[in-house]
């Protein structure tokens, strides 16, 4: 069925500024959370990539409600839609690992029951000695948060689980 605002050919796939509004309807606010995600809708047009980091902060029914990670052109649209079919939850091992980045390595212990863990890193001594790692996917930029702060690190190389 055609959509009755714009006459593109199929509603389900139309995001003209009512259908836009229509869909991202009733949101209601999570705990932030980083995602990988490829398709996104935004009132503009379809702002879909390959595979890609996501924050999302809000859902409805059949979205995640947020926008993309772009660091390196600091280039975000907000209130992007990305379908919930499509999203993944990006996983960070509990266990012991090496990170290393395009500067450094670090060494994280294992995550205790509230999600923190200690760090060291190898060429200098960080202003924390616990954290919890919020964003971990190689080919992106590490952040991890302690004391109500987040750090920011260069892009990760290397992900190494130990034993």
């Amino acid at each position: 069925m055609p959509c009755l605002n714009c006459g593109s050919n199929g509603r389900e796939n139309c995001f003209c500024e009512e259908c836009f509004k229509d869909e991202s309807k009733n949101p209601k606010d999570i705990l932030p959370k980083y995602m990988q995600a490829s398709t996104a809708y935004h009132m503009l047009g379809d702002l879909s990539r390959k595979k890609d980091v996501c924050l999302v902060t809000r859902e409805n029914e059949k979205y995640y409600i947020g926008h993309w990670l772009d660091y390196v052109t600091n280039n975000r649209f907000v209130s992007l839609l990305f379908p919930k079919s499509e999203c993944q939850e990006i996983k960070i091992s509990k266990n012991r690992i090496i990170v290393r980045t395009l500067n450094s390595t670090y060494l994280f212990g294992e995550e205790n029951s509230e999600g923190t863990r200690s760090v060291e890193r190898k060429e200098e001594t960080l202003l924390f000695a616990s954290c919890k790692i919020k964003l971990l996917v190689e080919g992106k930029i590490m952040i991890l948060s302690f004391d109500k702060d987040l750090w920011y690190t260069s892009k990760v190389k290397r992900i190494e689980l130990l034993e």
